[in-house]
């Protein structure tokens, strides 16, 4: 059983990671088209005013995402729990 349970959470691990790396590379082709994939040298020749949206754009994005996967997160822990409640037989009404 213990071994399962650790097979499939290394199984998880490995399809977020795969999942986070398409994430990143489509908010990349999306909020900077056109623009090299090997390091970020080329932002410093850029022009300030041409590029602070698409910095901006990128943090934000992020920002959002997690901020919603933690909202998700918390609302299954509240499910989880209370379905373990009602299981047990416990009533917080009565």
């Amino acid at each position: 059983m213990l071994d399962i349970t650790i097979s499939l959470r290394c199984f998880n691990i490995v399809v977020s990671s795969v999942i986070h790396h398409f994430k990143v590379h489509l908010i990349h082709e999306w909020a900077w088209p056109g623009t090299p994939n090997e390091n970020a040298a080329w932002l410093r020749l850029q022009r300030l005013e041409d590029t602070w949206h698409r910095v901006l754009l990128i943090s934000v994005t992020g920002g959002l995402a997690v901020g919603m996967m933690h909202g998700l997160l918390e609302i299954l822990n509240q499910i989880r729990q209370n379905l373990t409640s009602q299981r047990l037989g416990f009533d917080l009404v009565a």
